[in-house]
């Protein structure tokens, strides 16, 4: 039985024994575009990511399906740029020949099954204007609307100049007492992963990864339950389902999150807490 499966289960029983109805949402915001994931859920992407430059260097700052490892390996130079892909605003489409100077830039698990790949660059009026690069892997693309690239724009030029404050708030306004919250240490499984890599491309890149990660846990976390990003920690709270222990979460979650980390995932930690809260 998959993770969800097993806690939406557990609380399927459980709430049947006692009639408590806490409403808590994993995820929300006002804003149209809460983070690069919701634009890629909106547009349909599957697999997708966005380039932004930092001094000299292009990183991978947003992606949504992507591992951890195409993540640190897609550093470019402005110059890559300007050769391959020099100021074309609207999408084009490589394949074949044409697809192989971008193998660089993704893990040996994904140009293995890479054989497409569309990109689209514009302007960001951020504190100074800067050149994005958008792309997406997806076999089945559907042409994007204009007004939701302008809405990932307004977002990525609030996002870019705080860097160090990459959240993911819950419901705004909602605060719940829980019986049970869990922990999740994911610190020594990025750690292995961006060690090799210079102090300012692991200050880009950890949050990248972060959310990444962020984003398939709280896939699986039932909707009458909460999960948070906050000071570097990951906490999902449970107000149901308490006969869920740290030991099958711990085992699932390092079960789905290889997709992220590789064989990394196996050094994740699930620690239960008894009382908490999740403002």
């Amino acid at each position: 039985m998959g993770l969800l499966s097993h806690m939406e289960a557990l609380h399927a029983a459980e709430k049947q024994q006692n009639n408590d109805s806490v409403s808590c949402s994993v995820f929300s915001s006002t804003h149209d575009i809460l983070d690069f994931h919701d634009f890629a859920e909106k547009t349909g992407m599957k697999k997708c990511g966005m380039l932004i430059p930092f001094g000299k260097r292009y990183f991978m700052r947003y992606s949504h399906g992507l591992d951890a490892a195409s993540i640190c390996k897609a550093i470019s130079t402005m110059g890559f740029w300007e050769g391959t892909f020099p100021g074309n605003q609207d999408w084009t489409f490589f394949a074949n020949a044409a697809l192989q100077p971008y193998f660089q830039l993704f893990s040996e698990e994904v140009v293995s099954r890479l054989d497409q790949i569309r990109i689209k660059s514009f302007v960001v009026l951020a504190d100074i204007p800067v050149r994005v690069i958008l792309f997406t892997l997806d076999k089945n693309f559907t042409e994007v609307p204009e007004n939701l690239i302008q809405n990932l724009s307004t977002f990525i030029a609030k996002d870019i100049s705080n860097i160090s404050g990459y959240v993911f708030p819950p419901k705004d306004g909602i605060t719940r007492d829980l019986t049970r919250y869990f922990e999740v240490n994911i610190d020594v499984a990025i750690e292995e992963i961006i060690n090799s890599l210079d102090y300012e491309a692991q200050s880009i890149l950890e949050h990248g990864i972060i959310s990444e990660i962020f984003n398939i846990i709280k896939s699986i976390v039932p909707k009458d339950d909460c999960c948070k990003y906050d000071d570097g920690k990951i906490t999902i709270a449970l107000n149901s389902a308490n006969s869920l222990d740290s030991d099958l979460l711990q085992f699932h979650l390092q079960k789905i999150l290889k997709t992220v980390l590789g064989n990394n995932s196996n050094k994740i930690t699930v620690t239960l807490k008894n009382k908490g809260y999740i403002a």
